[in-house]
């Protein structure tokens, strides 16, 4: 993780992929996106957290929804289906 220069704690930089955390905005080749949705956000910003590191899904949703939404496995696939649609320039080949 790489951090930018105009607020080293919150942009995230990662290949073409930039991630201006304090204005939840995500730029990356040819776009820029809002991330509106909080849900998404944290997601988001889980993912960045734990970059690099294997989470399970328990843990993902955990960290996202809290303890008493694990029964509601869709949850995660919907939500990193959205993100993926928005950050990825292929969604059907994440990177």
């Amino acid at each position: 993780m790489r951090v930018g220069a105009e607020n080293e704690s919150s942009t995230f930089i990662k290949g073409d992929l930039r991630v201006d955390l304090a204005a939840r905005r995500v730029f990356g080749q040819g776009f820029k996106k809002s991330i509106s949705r909080p849900l998404e956000y944290k997601l988001l910003t889980t993912l960045i957290k734990y970059g690099g590191k294997s989470l399970t899904r328990d843990s993902s949703q955990r960290k996202v929804w809290g303890p008493h939404h694990l029964h509601e496995t869709h949850y995660l696939r919907v939500f990193m289906a959205n993100l993926r649609r928005k950050i990825e320039q292929d969604s059907a080949q994440p990177r």
